[in-house]
């Protein structure tokens, strides 16, 4: 079982628009309305592939409530800290024509000492029943520093694999206490280690963090081509040419839930990267996050590129 963290749920709401204007008032039938937050998007994927997951995060108010409600309806598992400290957050993306997207998205209630204790002694019991870990998207308010380091250093005394999509300070701590891949994007690495992105020192990054447990490091930029680091090698993919484009919004999430499930096939690298491009291509065709198709995937596996590289 995989146990995905999506600290922070929410509501994702996606309207779509032939064109958004500035001061103007929109009028659409409706909008795609569902439980949302990166880590929702993984396992919405990990769904797809046959891979057993089980969500946790914290979810306030009412909209907690319907989230719950939701992810019941879509068959997804979760246990979920609830609590009356505010409402979950609501995440709203206009996708224009193109698939230009404009995202408003709320912080979220700040959580409190007893409540991210409770997460904790809640999330240590799960770990007796998991293969591996996933953590991806925006943290809560009210963590306090070490929370994150807490959340890694215990899947990594229990030989969990940790997987981890997120930025920042808590990228920092969770890779000082050995994580076994980090996918980031471009301006991620960039705003986290405070350095110029290069194949280069996306070595030093690597290195540095192999000795605490580091297996694979991933930096995506979008359309563009994207690296991958591990002890096999230096590998850059040029993701497939998408036929029937919507939107951006979710494919990372495709792309991690790809990984994971390819590392618990154990495909070899070049698979493993084939496969998260074509998954995340694949959920570019739709208008929600995480929706994919095996036929999609299967469409697009043969037109990745991949070189391996010296640096």
């Amino acid at each position: 079982m995989v146990l995905v963290l999506n600290l922070n749920m929410a509501v994702d709401k996606t309207v779509y628009l032939k064109r958004f204007k500035r001061g103007s008032i929109h009028r659409y039938p409706c909008a795609l309305t569902m439980p949302g937050g990166k880590g929702v998007n993984v396992a919405r994927a990990l769904k797809t592939f046959s891979v057993p997951a089980e969500l946790m995060g914290f979810a306030g108010g009412y909209l907690g409530l319907w989230i719950k409600k939701e992810l019941i309806k879509e068959g997804l598992r979760a246990h979920l800290i609830e609590h009356n400290l505010g409402e979950s957050r609501v995440c709203y993306s206009i996708v224009e024509k193109k698939g230009i997207s404009t995202d408003f998205n709320e912080d979220g209630p700040a959580i409190n000492y007893s409540l991210s204790q409770k997460f904790i002694d809640a999330y240590e019991k799960k770990l007796l029943n998991a293969d591996m870990v996933s953590l991806s998207g925006r943290g809560v308010l009210g963590l306090k520093k070490g929370f994150y380091s807490f959340l890694a250093r215990f899947a990594a005394d229990k030989k969990i694999p940790f997987f981890a999509d997120l930025s920042g300070e808590p990228l920092i701590e969770i890779l000082n206490q050995g994580v076994f891949a980090a996918k980031i994007n471009n301006y991620e690495f960039e705003h986290s280690f405070k350095m110029t992105f290069s194949p280069y020192s996306m070595k030093k990054i690597f290195d540095k963090n192999r000795v605490k447990g580091l297996e694979i490091l991933i930096v995506t930029n979008r359309h563009k081509p994207f690296y991958c680091l591990t002890k096999e090698g230096f590998f850059e993919v040029l993701p497939p040419k998408l036929k029937s484009y919507v939107t951006p919004v979710g494919a990372g999430d495709s792309f991690m839930a790809g990984l994971i499930k390819c590392v618990s096939h154990k495909k070899n690298i070049k698979e493993t990267l084939s496969f998260c491009a074509a998954a995340a291509a694949c959920d570019c065709e739709t208008l929600g996050a995480g929706i994919i198709t095996a036929s999609g995937i299967k469409k697009y596996l043969p037109f990745v590129k991949i070189k391996e590289k010296k640096i």
